[in-house]
Formats: structure tokens, sequence, C-alpha cells
């Protein structure tokens, strides 16, 4: 029974890392595309994530 729970543990650890990257490559993909995205609708050169900082800053500040 042990050694059932061990293995069930191990690939319980490995799913999590698994789906870790998973979702870490599903996070650049959004934010790349929406950047993209967002230069296309915009015609800006700055980046959408950059842009958000400068917007979260400008929230701090007031």
């Amino acid at each position: 029974m042990e050694k059932v729970v061990r293995q069930i543990d191990h690939i319980r650890s490995i799913l999590f890392e698994r789906m870790t990257y998973l979702a870490e490559k599903v996070e650049n993909g959004y934010r790349l595309t929406s950047s993209y995205v967002y230069k296309l609708m915009t015609g800006a050169n700055q980046p959408f994530a950059l842009f958000m900082a400068n917007e979260k800053q400008k929230e701090k500040k007031e």
C-alpha cells in the first residue's frame, strides 16, 4: 500500500511540474500575442506589457 501511495505522490509531483511549465508557456504566448495585437491596433512601438506597467505606475502615484 505504501508503494502505491509513493507512486501516486510521484505522479502528482510530475504532473504539477509539467502543468506549471505549460502554464508558463501559455502565459508567455499570451503576452507575445497581446503585445502584437496591441501594436497592430494602436501603431505604437511600445509593447503592451510596458504600456500596462506604465499605467500601474501612474495609478500608484495618484
